[in-house]
């Protein structure tokens, strides 16, 4: 029985990867040029401002990826609810975060700015919904009877 492997590296050609093999690759160099881009001169000292970048590069690493995840049927609701305004929003997020991401010539100062404003207009969407479902609840509760609350909770 015949490797695949070694058949086509025996016929002069790069062996064939699995796809494990190849997502493994992807991912290699993914985290690499991430950790380029936010530690361009990696020093040997490991200070306070190494661990700082390399927690920086780390979150970078994964968020990237998850908010992908979470983009495309965010995407598919927007659009089925023809909310564009979200649309925008979502696709231009995506944006700035692949340029903190991949960008090369971004000083990482500017890639830390950027991500915290992405963070801080995220959290500020959030509690504003929050605050509504907030005050929908609080007006339900003081609309129904105390009845079916149970006596340690009135």
């Amino acid at each position: 029985m015949v490797n695949k492997q070694t058949s086509s590296s025996a016929l002069g050609g790069k062996p064939r990867l699995g796809i494990l093999g190849w997502l493994t690759q992807v991912w290699r160099r993914y985290t690499g040029l991430i950790k380029q881009n936010c530690d361009p001169k990696p020093s040997a000292i490991r200070n306070m401002q190494y661990w700082r970048d390399n927690l920086f590069a780390g979150t970078l690493i994964y968020v990237f990826p998850l908010s992908l995840i979470g983009l495309i049927p965010g995407l598919y609701w927007n659009i089925y609810t023809n909310d564009w305004v979200l649309v925008a929003v979502d696709i231009s997020v995506m944006i700035l975060l692949s340029a903190v991401a991949f960008l090369p010539r971004m000083r990482i100062a500017y890639r830390k700015r950027v991500f915290i404003l992405f963070l801080q207009q995220a959290d500020r969407r959030k509690k504003r919904k929050s605050n509504c479902a907030e005050l929908a609840g609080y007006q339900e509760l003081c609309c129904t009877s105390t009845a079916n609350i149970p006596e340690p909770f009135r």
